[in-house]
Formats: structure tokens, sequence, C-alpha cells
């Protein structure tokens, strides 16, 4: 018997505003281990290449879990495309950096004055 540390719903009607199935699909999760593996460059970070500071991401999961291994993978790779950070990470997405000044924030009186 697992005893659960969570229970995912997952399934299309785990999505708000989605119609699905009258059916509600849970998988128990007892316990999930979560290793990353990222090899990182820093020679871009300081002006010594051109290098791309990350090629790959691999991310390991352990799950001990209710579903078979088929049932877990459909809900990874359902995971992986909804999943806002791996969607930027697979696609391209307009940075824009924002710069302000506490002086831009609050402008003090006495400088705007001119005497």
């Amino acid at each position: 018997m697992l005893h659960a540390t969570r229970v995912e719903h997952v399934g299309s009607t785990s999505v708000p505003g989605l119609g699905g199935r009258p059916v509600i699909a849970a998988v128990v999760i007892a316990a999930v281990d979560t290793q990353p593996a990222i090899i990182a460059d820093m020679s871009r970070a300081v002006g010594a290449s051109d290098q791309p500071p990350v090629e790959r991401i691999d991310w390991y999961l352990d799950v001990d879990a209710d579903a078979t291994p088929d049932t877990l993978e459909a809900i990874k790779l359902t995971a992986d495309y909804r999943c806002p950070g791996a969607w930027c990470m697979r696609n391209p997405v307009e940075l824009h950096t924002h710069l302000s000044t506490p002086e831009q924030r609050n402008p003090s009186p006495s400088r705007d004055k001119k005497t």
C-alpha cells in the first residue's frame, strides 16, 4: 500500500475551462526524487567566448506512484508540453530588460528646481 505524499489530478478535467470526460483521473504519488544535470560554460558570462552558457538540461525523476510506467510517461509528456518554463527553453522568447534607478523612480524635488 502506498502512503501518498500528494495526489495529482491529471487528464483533460485537470485543466480549468477545458471540457473533459465525466471521469476524474488521478495518480497517487508516494515519492518523487529529482536530479537535474546541467553542464554550464561560464566563459560567455565573463566575456571569454561566445559559447552558449547551457546547451542541454537533463532532468531525472524517480517516481513512486500507483500508476504504470506508460501512464507516468504520458503524464510526463503532458507536463513537459504544458510547463511554461520548459516551453520558454524550447522556443525563442523575446526578452526585454527594463532598467530604472532610484532617481527615476523617486525624483528629488530639490534636484528638479533651478536656483
